[in-house]
């Protein structure tokens, strides 16, 4: 019990009076007669906004489309002059509409309104999140190739925003559109169900490494889960110990019914000398027998239905048109040749998660790279500490918690990027002090990289269900 103040002091002076006075004893009296001098905020306090919903206008969905030449502010300001089953999908949602500019300055996107109050140029990195004036919502599905919105715009877009891309027309972009309004409510895909396949082709093969930093701790979260449910339904496909072939992931994909596939393998890169031949197959994964995991023998047996795969395999998400990694290996070098190889296919989405969101009964969301991973992103030299379990945490604790895969990544990009930029702090000024070597900051950059081009194809609202 707090007894009555002999005395209380003020921040004021007079110059010449005591800024300190007994309390008045008569005032206890009036204590209970009024309220508190700061009015009661507890029932004017905003609802706090929850990031996983998107139908909130503080949080908002939208979808980024080409700015069209030869369409009036207002018509830019609605998705008229795209596909039917995108106009469908901003109407149900009642989502904005931004446009991609090729002019644009970095870091901006296009809003028109069709009020005629635009144009607006807003920056992403403001994180002014919602569908009201001025701001933009969280949740953004880019609709377009990589040839009309680049993976660069991307790249930046999911920075700040939960961002995914569908690169689909007619009847596949029909049938994913339809499943994604209806939240895939037919799907035989179970919940606590999981496919894990693990290429490892040898200890000193980078499959290895994968195979121990991603997919196999991943199989290992999944089965320490208090639930016995996610024990029961976990199947791992570990090339260390089995054989990892096409068929054998096959199998488990349709005994297993999951809602989460991940993968670890090479991706496919050749042949070199003929880019239409590595176009129509760039990136797909390459088993055990360093056989191709085409989209139509999988689809031959099995339906994703609702399922999210995650591909650890390089251009698994696609290529871009010139590579981030140019200069790191002397030129001509075999890396050097298969960097510049894949710069050849230019803008594009690779043929496998294509297949797997315009299946009869579509995935819900692939998750893979841009260009390649090279070990030194996976496990830092310095420390030998594998660097991945913001990745893990996304696709265990946060995808299975009820977060959409949108925010599951940004969530996993942001604790990466914390890491990261400190780690990388820390070396400049060690490399300036004479502490360190270039190497160490190579690593983080090979690392940032890694994390800046790993994509979601598919809406970032999907979560699994």
């Amino acid at each position: 019990m707090t007894s009555w103040p002999q005395q209380l002091q003020v921040n004021a002076w007079s110059g010449t009076d005591e800024n300190r006075s007994p309390a008045d004893e008569s005032f206890q009296q009036r204590l209970l007669s009024s309220g508190l001098a700061l009015a009661d905020l507890r029932t004017l306090a905003p609802v706090p906004i929850d990031p996983r919903n998107w139908a909130d206008p503080r949080v908002g969905w939208g979808v980024v489309l080409p700015e069209a030449d030869g369409l009036s502010e207002s018509d830019l300001a609605k998705a008229g002059d795209a596909p039917a089953p995108i106009q469908e999908l901003v109407a149900a949602r009642n989502g904005a509409v931004l446009r991609y500019r090729q002019d644009r300055s970095v870091g901006t996107i296009r809003r028109y309104y069709s009020d005629g109050t635009g144009p607006q140029d807003i920056l992403v990195a403001s994180q002014s999140f919602g569908t009201g004036p001025g701001q933009i919502p969280r949740y953004l599905l880019i609709y377009g190739s990589p040839g009309s919105i680049p993976w660069s715009f991307q790249f930046e877009l999911q920075q700040s925003c939960f961002a995914g891309r569908l690169d689909l027309v007619e009847e596949p972009l029909e049938r994913y559109v339809h499943a994604l309004l209806n939240d895939w409510a037919d799907s035989a895909a179970q919940h606590p169900n999981s496919v894990i396949w693990a290429v490892d082709h040898a200890p000193g093969d980078i499959t290895h490494l994968m195979r121990d930093a991603i997919t196999a701790p991943l199989h290992a979260s999944l089965m320490n889960d208090p639930d016995p449910a996610f024990q029961a339904g976990a199947r791992f496909i570990d090339g260390g110990q089995e054989d990892a072939s096409t068929a054998a992931l096959i199998d488990a994909l349709v005994a297993g019914r999951p809602s989460l596939v991940a993968t670890s393998s090479h991706g496919m890169t050749g042949p070199l000398n003929n880019v239409a031949a590595m176009q129509a197959d760039l990136g797909q994964l390459v088993d055990s027998a360093k056989a191709q995991v085409r989209g139509a023998d999988v689809l031959a047996q099995w339906q994703p239905d609702g399922a999210i795969w995650y591909a650890q395999a390089c251009c698994s998400a696609g290529s871009r048109g010139e590579t981030a990694f140019d200069g790191l290996v002397p030129q001509g070098s075999q890396v050097d040749r298969i960097l510049k190889g894949v710069a050849a296919c230019g803008e594009m989405m690779s043929p496998f998660p294509r297949a797997l969101l315009s299946a009869a009964k579509p995935a819900r969301a692939f998750v893979g790279h841009v260009e390649p991973t090279f070990d030194w992103s996976v496990r830092y030299p310095k420390t030998g500490q594998f660097i991945t379990q913001p990745l893990l945490d996304a696709f265990y604790q946060r995808l299975f918690t009820g977060e959409p895969i949108g925010m599951a990544l940004d969530s996993c990009r942001r604790l990466a990027s914390e890491l990261l930029h400190a780690a990388f702090a820390t070396g400049r000024r060690d490399l300036a002090a004479g502490e360190a070597v270039p190497g160490d900051l190579l690593a983080l950059r090979l690392i940032a990289n890694d994390w800046k081009a790993m994509v979601l194809l598919g809406d970032p609202t999907c979560m699994v269900n």
